[in-house]
């Protein structure tokens, strides 16, 4: 499984390798086509390859690809000037072939570009031209020049074999079908990646090619909503930010600098520390009105359901298609929760909350707290071996559900089984996840704030690879869930304050990542949460395909108000720099000082608390106004 840690970057060389490298990339087609197939498999990354299709494909793309053939024109015009050079005695001139970005081509036709129209080649150093909008290839110059993720040219470039005609990728002026409105990145590379009845994608048939290439769309797509954070900071400054900057002063006071520039990514951008923050704070108010969560539950995907084995293509696995293993994912997912909020399968649910992580191998998974109505609470030991089981299942009354466990829900195992397991602490030499549990001839609900299940030493021992393992080793589980979805779905009992605050804050912990506070840049102490997040993000290619589809992150039952409070005049005032006291005069009244005036005059406000305000009054206009009677919301759609 490929992924992207930190920042992706797309850079173009020289026409020729340096004297002491082997030609790679678009290098090789200046070559002749024996020449390059020898060169490539001289490369270890292609040792195992057949020369005969390396042949093939290489003839093909010297054949129909415009690119190709413009390093080709390029050579060819290298020589006739290294030749009439030598004719007429002189220097050979340098030599760059231009793509430009801003030739006035019909992005919306069908018509393949041509050598001519991709490039222009350009003999005379004198010549000008900028290289603001342009990827320029030097004919000596050997360094590497970066392609914005944004120009037409970068796909073909980047991927020669999903687009051997060198069919350009997204550009900003790209228009629909009837030329009315621009297509967005996302809508683009959505577009792009979509499997369609009547169509043959080859993009879907690239392995690990298409793994790369969806991670690469979606850091595109991320880089750009990024740009306008970085270039709009001026439009984000608030000064509720006021004591981000007196920590920096300090730290910089500290370390003997003086303080930097502050760039800041908003919460209002998806998987940044602000947003999980705010997620956090949004599912404890949940918590606050309708009680702890009883039920935690986590939904993992199972690469081997029959519905993604089914889709795959001759020699694929299901790694090959993260676009399917997420479609398939996400229906199950409706499924479960239709059970679970439909036909009340564990008791009418009040409110829920949950997010959708992947794991580091790739597969999406779904973490899940539920509240339930106080009939349908499960208190007793009686309830809860109802709901939950941490046994093997009986060979002769559940063959079945017993290979499921035995395949979804065992962990490890660790510990002196299996000293290198994962799960392992360096340092203790223990299972993080406190495995193997001990026997227990009964459930307790509360043993130290968490549920202690059934786990009985009744000799039962069931072999998983080389090992056998006993009830010790088994994750809490559902039998119906699990007989249903046949996948990993461990189901965990909520019993005390102690266990929900863990809860929460793991489920919207956010992505693992090495996080940096600050950092020197030349002479000043300097924080930039834009830089962090890119060098700390980690993407793998079904979360590429995930949210290049626009599937949510994460859901809740209820839609929060966030309300502010703050002393008097200490308001958050919105202001662009050098505009401050423009800022001030037409800054509005907070939901809090609104939430004064509403009590000196309507006299119903004056019976409800701060934080009940949303639930009798709607936010708009500036002001509190009454919620109209009779609107009924629904928990779940």
């Amino acid at each position: 499984m490929l992924c992207v840690l930190g920042q992706m970057y797309h850079r173009i060389g020289p026409l020729h390798p340096d004297p002491s490298e082997h030609p790679l990339f678009s290098q090789l087609y200046i070559l002749d086509s024996g020449m390059a197939v020898e060169e490539r498999m001289t490369n270890k990354a292609n040792q195992g390859c057949l020369a005969e299709t390396m042949l093939e494909l290489d003839q093909m793309m010297r054949k129909t690809n415009p690119f190709v053939q413009s390093c080709q024109m390029m050579h060819e015009l290298e020589k006739k000037e290294a030749e009439q050079a030598q004719a007429e005695g002189r220097d050979v001139k340098e030599m760059l072939m231009v793509f430009d970005a801003d030739k006035n081509l019909d992005l919306r036709r069908y018509g393949l570009p041509t050598a001519n129209e991709v490039a222009a080649i350009v003999v005379d150093q004198d010549d000008n031209w900028s290289n603001k909008h342009e990827i320029a290839i030097h004919q000596r110059d050997g360094t590497l020049r970066r392609i914005h993720g944004i120009d037409k040219h970068c796909d073909p470039l980047t991927y020669p074999l999903l687009f051997p005609q060198g069919d350009f990728g997204w550009n900003p002026k790209m228009k629909n079908r009837d030329g009315s409105r621009n297509i967005t990145q996302l809508q683009f590379y959505s577009y792009r990646i979509a499997q369609r009845p009547d169509d043959l994608n080859i993009i879907l048939q690239g392995g690990k090619l298409f793994q790369q290439y969806l991670v690469d769309a979606f850091v595109k797509v991320e880089e750009s909503r990024i740009d306008w954070q970085r270039y709009h900071q001026d439009e984000l400054r608030a000064d509720s930010y006021k004591g981000l900057e007196d920590f920096l002063a300090k730290e910089a006071e500290k370390a003997h600098l003086p303080p930097g520039k502050i760039v800041v990514l908003a919460s209002s951008f998806p998987g940044s520390p602000r947003n999980m923050n705010q997620n956090y704070q949004d599912a404890m108010a949940i918590c606050r009105k309708f009680g702890k969560p009883d039920i935690f539950l986590t939904f993992t995907c199972n690469p081997k359901w029959v519905e993604i084995t089914r889709e795959l293509f001759h020699g694929q696995t299901a790694s090959d298609r993260p676009d399917i293993v997420c479609k398939v994912f996400m229906v199950k997912l409706k499924e479960m929760m239709d059970d679970l909020f439909k036909k009340h399968i564990f008791g009418v649910i009040t409110a829920y909350t949950m997010v959708i992580e992947f794991q580091k191998r790739g597969l999406p998974h779904c973490h899940m707290l539920l509240m339930l109505q106080s009939d349908d609470k499960p208190r007793l030991p009686e309830q809860i071996n109802n709901l939950v089981c941490a046994e093997l299942p009986d060979p002769e009354l559940y063959p079945r559900l017993r290979e499921i466990v035995g395949r979804t829900m065992i962990h490890g195992p660790c510990g002196e089984l299996n000293k290198r397991c994962p799960c392992m602490d360096a340092e203790t030499n223990i299972c993080t996840k406190n495995f193997p549990k001990s026997f227990c001839k009964e459930t307790y609900p509360n043993v130290e704030g968490f549920t202690q299940y059934q786990r009985r030493e009744n000799g039962d021992k069931l072999k998983v690879g080389p090992y056998e393992i006993d009830n010790q080793w088994v994750v809490p589980y559902n039998p119906y869930l699990l007989l249903k979805f046949d996948a990993h779905i461990n189901l965990e009992i909520c019993s005390t304050v102690k266990s929900f605050k863990y809860l929460y804050k793991y489920i919207f912990k956010g992505h693992d990542c090495a996080r940096i506070r600050y950092k020197t840049s030349g002479n000043e102490l300097e924080w930039n949460e834009i830089d962090q997040y890119l060098e700390s993000r980690y993407v793998s290619p079904p979360e590429a395909f995930w949210r290049l589809s626009a599937y949510d992150m994460q859901k809740k039952s209820h839609a929060i108000i966030r309300l502010p409070v703050h002393l008097e005049n200490e308001q958050p005032v919105y202001f662009e720099a050098g505009r401050e006291a423009e800022g001030l005069s037409k800054s509005k009244d907070s939901r809090l000082i609104a939430y004064f005036k509403l009590n000196q005059t309507d006299p119903e406000a004056k019976n409800y608390l701060y934080h009940d305000i949303p639930v009798h009054y709607v936010w708009k206009g500036n002001a509190w106004q009454p919620r109209k009677k009779g609107i009924n919301s629904k928990l779940y759609e």
